[in-house]
């Protein structure tokens, strides 16, 4: 045994537990002495631990002992690691991977969900008065350059078909963003007006 301890009552410790007899230049030390006896007190004590025998006929006894006193349910399986036990983890981590990336890729209620769902548009704007409000916004656009072009195809909602070709307008962006949109790196926003209710 080797120890980078240089402290004199643990390297006295250590000279009981391994069974050395007092260092002869320590001798008349009572706090050496003491030390090493309390070593070799445990190392007394550690030669008292009895030895456990293995069983006679090895864990195929211990098994068969188990099976006539333990409950079927608590009886040994076969073991996790094999190959039953890796083929159900491997399909359990795949089912919770699977549930894990589709609760966090569900969509939420966000303004890009708001919609009927079969709808192509881009944004959503829900109002109260969606005819008016979707020619009093496509005069506005149209005002600062911007190509509007509108389509009903039932009476409680409009389609915008928004096209600004670059240099855009800044005031098309700042009236677009009062609605919770924008326009596409094209230029190009399609956008759903329809009834709130």
């Amino acid at each position: 045994m080797t120890a980078d301890n240089t402290d004199p009552r643990d390297e006295a410790w250590l000279r009981g537990l391994a069974g050395a007899p007092v260092d002869e230049a320590h001798a008349a030390d009572a706090a050496h002495a003491a030390d090493v006896a309390a070593g070799r007190r445990l190392r007394a004590g550690l030669d008292r631990v009895p030895a456990v025998e293995a069983p006679a006929d090895g864990w195929a006894d211990v098994l068969r002992r188990a099976d006539q006193g333990v409950p079927a349910v608590l009886a040994p399986r076969a073991a996790a690691n094999g190959a039953a036990g890796r083929w159900a983890g491997g399909v359990a981590a795949a089912l919770l991977l699977g549930l894990g990336v589709g609760g966090y890729w569900w969509p939420g209620e966000d303004a890009q969900w708001r919609g009927d769902g079969a709808s192509t548009a881009d944004a959503h704007w829900l109002s109260a008065s969606p005819q008016a409000d979707a020619r009093s916004l496509a005069a506005e656009l149209r005002g600062w350059g911007a190509e509007v072009a509108e389509s009903t195809p039932a009476p409680q909602a409009v389609w915008l078909d928004i096209r600004c070709p670059a240099p855009c307008d800044a005031r098309v962006g700042a009236r677009l963003a009062e609605l919770e949109t924008a326009l596409a790196p094209d230029g190009r926003l399609r956008l759903k007006v329809s009834d709130a209710r």
